[in-house]
């Protein structure tokens, strides 16, 4: 049986994977390109919505932020924002 959290976990993830955040191997910026740098604000703007705590954007567009655990014990999460250009996945199609 599906729960709240499976729908809203769903909705984000076709939300983010439909948005067009390409990078440019030809650029000497990071992050490569603007789409990518709205990216990372879109994940600022909902980790803190979320709750969680010293959330920032660093000056290469990398989104830090600390979500309190909710077990007892250390806990870590690391995530990535992975952009590869259209042509590494020839079977893409758009919109997601």
């Amino acid at each position: 049986m599906r729960t709240a959290f499976d729908t809203e976990l769903q909705s984000r993830l076709m939300r983010y994977a439909a948005i067009d955040s390409q990078s440019d191997e030809s650029s000497a910026s990071q992050p490569s390109t603007a789409c990518q740098l709205e990216m990372s604000r879109l994940l600022v703007a909902e980790l803190e919505e979320m709750g969680a705590k010293d959330v920032r954007l660093t000056d290469y567009g990398v989104v830090l932020a600390t979500v309190p655990a909710t077990v007892e014990g250390l806990s870590l999460a690391c995530a990535r924002m992975w952009t590869p250009r259209r042509s590494l996945m020839p079977g893409m199609s758009d919109p997601v």
